[in-house]
């Protein structure tokens, strides 16, 4: 509660949701290590060095627009695994410099820690990494406001999963940033000229002759 020209007014925080498509993403295929896959409306991430099978999806998302703190931050993806049922892991990529039109599995930057791995079968549907709050506030705290993620299986498989790319006409990768918000609503003592009239007022938030204890 705060006090504002003899009107009281109650101050909560709601969560301010903020949704960031990839500024370029790709994957590289160490089965035609030196192909460029930057223009394609898929990204496919598998796992198998032996078969020539191991293909690693890259994501940058700019943080630029975000203001304050970040609360939580998920990844998702819309698509579906070949078969049966794997695990998949996001990585954290130190390397921005990368480009779309240019990346391939040969000159693909290297993977960094794990932060989250989910299970994936074969519905067709929004699969979503949650727990990647920390690294992406980590790093727009330390002023990298370019980040970039990378997915691919923890161990061996011999299943592809394959999603849409934000150059898919629908459904493209999605960082949704979530901040907390202000909401200001008054309580009482709020009048105005006349019955049913509208007053314009401006809400500062302040500490400074606060006349009751539990003013924010």
């Amino acid at each position: 509660v705060m006090w504002l020209a003899g009107a009281l007014f109650g101050v909560g925080l709601s969560a301010q949701a903020q949704t960031l498509g990839p500024a370029a993403d790709a994957y590289g295929w160490d089965d035609n290590s030196s192909t460029n896959y930057g223009t394609s409306t898929e990204v496919k991430s598998s796992y198998n060095v032996g078969q020539k099978d191991t293909r690693i999806i890259f994501l940058t998302f700019d943080l630029s627009g975000i203001t304050g703190a970040i609360t939580s931050a998920r990844l998702r993806l819309y698509g579906q695994l070949s078969s049966s049922s794997d695990n998949f892991t996001v990585y954290a990529v130190s390397d921005t410099s990368w480009a779309e039109n240019t990346i391939t599995y040969d000159n693909r930057p290297a993977l960094g820690s794990a932060l989250q791995n989910i299970a994936i079968t074969t519905t067709t549907q929004w699969w979503e990494w949650s727990d990647i709050t920390s690294y992406v506030e980590q790093e727009r705290s330390a002023g990298r406001l370019t980040i970039t993620l990378a997915i691919r299986p923890p161990s061996t498989g011999t299943f592809v999963a394959t999603f849409n790319s934000r150059e898919a006409a629908s459904n493209g990768p999605e960082l949704i940033i979530k901040s907390p918000g202000i909401t200001v609503t008054p309580t009482s003592g709020l009048t105005t000229t006349e019955a049913g009239g509208t007053a314009t007022f401006t809400v500062v938030l302040s500490m400074r002759d606060c006349p009751v204890s539990n003013c924010v």
